[in-house]
């Protein structure tokens, strides 16, 4: 398209060359560049267009990745709950009296111990009685008392054993319930932190749709004002095509009639004679005052017109009125084509100017958005930062030991796991706006 606006424009040169015109079409001339601008302008729309998209792919992409934590979270959830319910079902067995680390084997031994002990003291109120009647002997009676005494000692620490067991178990549970809460509130802050950027994102692409469809209703109005403008340059083309040949038909039109003029001068001289004076200029069309139509007439016109008869001469004059009315009509009608072609001229600058108003306004726009978009940028990039994790202590001056990471290439390291905020330096009015490659950061640590 911009060959064929340059081939229009060496056209409108050429003719501006042949007729004369200089000042309309250096005015359509100026058009041309005008044109290339807009042309320019709608390529850079056309790749920030293509820039939009890109973010909002690595939005989405950001939106599979928040989605991917979650999931994960739910799962480590679930498994907690299972945990839970295992050590709930171990904690309601009733055969092992609410203690979970005693296994039925050494729960049915202490059951039997317990009748042994029952036997044994009921045996033992009675020993004089047991001793007459059965027989047993002392000796047999003290032993089967040590035995009662160590069943019994052995019986206390079986006991202390599952009172410790037991408070181990409620430690653990109230443990695992409180990381549970933790999990539940962690995954309650993600699923908000979701659905606030979801909300976020869901703003900026109704934003962005709402800026594209301005865009393309723009880009269709431009287009619209840059098929009339080419219409015109092409209408004006043709006009002036038409009037060339409208000229040249005028030229052969003066020519053949001065031919003719000069021929019947010739019949009718009797001496040779110069050759009659041509027509008159488009320029100059105002006549001579009659004081002065004997100094412009010389001596051979002067034998010219005497030698020739009334009818000559009256038809003569009527040659030359046709030929006045002819450049009359002439010049009147380049002037009223010339005042509309300035005219039309004229709307084309306004029209122009209108324009790249508007294009100077979306233009700003679509500033604005791009600094929104890497704002937005940069807070999803700190917002996918880890949580921080407690410093550990430093070592002692006298005790250097190279850990972490060494930023500053010297004795002093920095802990790998320690998070870090970006802070700018603020903008100071006297100095301006600063570029952001030039910015220096400043490191804080949270």
């Amino acid at each position: 398209m911009s060959l064929q606006i340059t081939k229009v424009g060496e056209a409108l040169q050429v003719v501006s060359n042949l007729l004369g015109n200089v000042e309309g079409i250096s005015q359509l001339s100026q058009v041309i560049p005008q044109i290339l601008r807009l042309v320019r302008q709608m390529k850079s729309q056309k790749m920030l267009r293509h820039v939009f998209e890109e973010e909002n792919s690595n939005l989405k992409q950001d939106l599979q990745g928040a989605n991917e934590i979650i999931r994960e979270l739910r799962d480590k959830i679930e498994k907690l709950e299972m945990e839970i319910q295992d050590l709930k079902k171990a904690s309601e067995d009733k055969s092992l009296k609410d203690f979970d680390y005693v296994t039925r084997k050494e729960a049915a031994d202490v059951k039997q111990e317990e009748k042994k002990h029952e036997q044994m003291t009921s045996s033992a109120q009675t020993p004089a009685q047991a001793s007459s009647s059965e027989g047993v002997s002392v000796e047999a009676y003290e032993s089967l008392q040590k035995k009662i005494i160590t069943l019994k000692q052995k019986l206390a620490q079986v006991v202390k054993l599952n009172h410790s067991w037991d408070e181990q178990y409620h430690r653990m549970e109230v443990a695992l319930k409180q990381e549970l809460e933790g999990t539940k509130l962690m995954m309650q802050e993600r699923n908000q932190e979701v659905e606030r950027r979801e909300k976020e994102r869901d703003e900026i692409l109704v934003a962005a749709k709402h800026r594209m469809e301005e865009l393309e209703a723009g880009k269709a109005d431009l287009q619209k004002n840059h098929d009339q403008t080419k219409q015109q340059l092409a209408k004006v083309n043709r006009y002036a095509v038409s009037l060339q040949g409208h000229k040249q038909e005028l030229e052969t039109e003066v020519k053949r009639l001065n031919e003719a003029l000069e021929q019947k001068l010739q019949v009718k001289e009797k001496k040779p004679v110069a050759v009659a004076p041509p027509p008159f200029r488009r320029n100059e069309m105002s006549k001579p005052k009659k004081g002065d139509e004997a100094i412009l007439l010389s001596h051979e016109e002067r034998s010219i017109l005497a030698s020739l008869s009334q009818n000559e001469l009256i038809e003569e004059l009527g040659l030359l009125k046709q030929q006045v009315d002819v450049y009359k009509s002439d010049f009147y009608k380049e002037q009223r084509d010339r005042q509309r072609a300035n005219g039309e001229v004229d709307e084309i600058k306004t029209e122009l100017h209108r324009t790249k108003k508007k294009m100077e306004k979306q233009k700003q726009e679509l500033q604005i958005m791009k600094d929104q978009a890497l704002a937005y940028q940069f807070h999803a990039d700190e917002q996918k930062r880890p949580a921080a994790v407690p410093r550990r202590e430093r070592p002692r001056s006298s005790d250097l030991v190279p850990h972490g990471v060494n930023y500053a290439m010297n004795d002093e390291y920095v802990d790998a796991q320690e998070e870090f905020q970006i802070c700018y330096p603020p903008d100071s009015s006297e100095h301006g706006t600063l570029d952001r490659s030039d910015d220096h950061f400043l490191f804080t640590q949270k």
